[in-house]
């Protein structure tokens, strides 16, 4: 609600005196990682504002899976 009142009782005097009323309920809420993913998932090619909060490494290797039981997984002495 918002009011207004204005007066100019002469040319020197002019009162104006404003009233608002805002009433904001549940302006700050999380938003959980599923329904970023979800939303990112679901937009055509990742357009959604949602897909810039998922981030992953600068160079990710490509078709290797790292486990620690994995035979080509060494420590720096050459050990498995």
């Amino acid at each position: 609600m918002t009011l207004s009142l204005l007066l100019n009782p002469s040319d020197a005097v002019n009162i104006q005196i404003d009233y608002y009323q805002i009433d904001i309920t549940q302006a700050i809420s999380r938003v959980g990682v599923s329904t970023i993913v979800n939303r990112c998932y679901a937009s055509t090619g990742f357009s959604n504002p949602f897909c810039d909060f998922i981030v992953g490494p600068s160079d990710p290797a490509i078709g290797e899976t790292p486990s620690p039981t994995a035979p080509n997984r060494r420590n720096a002495a050459g050990q498995i």
